[in-house]
């Protein structure tokens, strides 16, 4: 079987591809080429990705193809005829007996039965916090879902979602939930619990300026992450609370769209409490995992996701994690977090409070998050998917 897939919003921070999509076609295809010895994969990439960084990538499998989409460099003139048809003419080129888009849209001249990956739909229920792409929402991605022969929804959120927003049968999608490595005996170097991401503390400390205890929120600063309410009542539980006094909240992520509101909420948050908030950017992946691990608490309350993937690689580390009582991290999250209310500043300022006094909560949260986050793997997602590509 000829298998192809989109490989343009693979981790690349570099290039802008450094959030959790980009992790999830980095580690999700990584492994699939780890797992399949029988059928032959083309990957297709844009001149983002340097020939030699994609080479390293494919690792030598063989029956691997690295295909770069071509006249990359007109897309920025004529985008929707690049898009749609010089990508679509790529694609067919290549005679993929199925091909799989991770994320994205797919072109609309494209004539062969497809698997689409839906993380999330939060551009319908809340397209406030979205550049407006009117063509986008409105023709080409309800074509890609309505045309896809089969669905992969990150959340059974997701996918009941796909399921009333586009009338989709529940027999088209499947949901194949993201994943941790928590056994240490990954094929990847890349994993959570290999020495190869082993960061010196005192290097990092160095670096990024650290003391412990802190907290640690991993994410976009963008709308949905509800940044500004998080430093706000950050702000609220500093001024009750001494054990929060002795603990800093780190912010971690670069600035998306409509930013400006969290990232002047920050600059207040950190005025108002001596610089226990603080913003140290975009992390690399080789720091990302010692500065979660390191953290006294994990803090995420978000508006809306498709899964949370911070969440549960906190939860594996042994990290306490507070979260919104939301559907989706109830699914992903079990009982095993501190919940609370993502448009109430109290709830939240008191959930941090809660975080940083309930010892005792937290050592129970530590050792229930490791066995839950067991049930998170790639190997498991990998071949999940390659059944999937094997029923179009």
């Amino acid at each position: 079987m000829r298998i192809g897939i989109d490989c343009r919003t693979i981790l690349n921070p570099g290039c802008g591809e450094g959030a959790g999509v980009g992790h999830y076609v980095y580690f999700l295809v990584k492994n699939i080429l780890a797992r399949d010895k029988k059928n032959h994969y083309i990957l297709f990439f844009d001149r983002r990705l340097s020939a030699e960084a994609a080479r390293a990538f494919a690792g030598g499998r063989p029956k691997t193809e690295i295909v770069f989409f071509p006249f990359g460099e007109y897309k920025k003139y004529l985008p929707l005829a690049y898009s749609h048809l010089v990508v679509a003419g790529a694609i067919a080129e290549k005679k993929p007996d199925v091909f799989h888009l991770p994320a994205g849209i797919l072109p609309l001249a494209l004539k062969i039965p497809t698997v689409v990956t839906v993380h999330d739909l939060a551009i319908y229920s809340h397209p406030e916090w979205f550049p407006k792409q009117f063509f986008s929402v409105k023709v080409a991605y309800p074509r890609t879902i309505r045309s896809a022969s089969r669905i992969i929804a990150v959340s059974a959120a997701t996918a009941t979602e796909v399921k009333k927003r586009f009338q989709i049968p529940t027999g088209r999608i499947e949901t194949i939930y993201p994943g941790v490595d928590t056994a240490g005996g990954s094929l990847l170097t890349e994993d959570i619990f290999t020495e190869d991401d082993a960061v010196d503390w005192s290097d990092l400390a160095r670096r990024y300026r650290l003391t412990k205890p802190y907290l640690l929120f991993l994410g976009t600063i963008e709308p949905r992450k509800n940044v500004k309410k998080l430093v706000e009542a950050y702000v609220n539980a500093w001024r009750q609370s001494p054990a929060i006094r002795k603990t800093p909240l780190l912010l971690a992520g670069a600035p998306g769209w409509r930013s400006a509101g969290a990232l002047a909420a920050i600059r207040a948050a950190a005025a108002q409490t001596k610089g226990a908030v603080r913003q140290i950017g975009y992390v690399a992946h080789q720091d990302k995992f010692p500065l979660m691990r390191s953290a006294q608490g994990f803090v995420f309350p978000s508006l809306a996701e498709g899964f949370g993937l911070p969440v549960v690689e906190a939860m594996a580390l042994g990290v306490p994690v507070l979260i919104s009582d939301i559907p989706v991290f109830r699914e992903v999250a079990g009982q095993n977090a501190f919940f609370v209310k993502p448009n109430s500043l109290a709830s939240i300022a008191e959930g941090l409070i809660a975080l940083v006094s309930k010892t005792k909560k937290r050592r129970q949260l530590t050792l229930a998050g490791r066995v839950w986050a067991k049930r998170y793997s790639w190997a498991a997602a990998a071949r999940k998917t390659i059944k999937v590509y094997q029923k179009v």
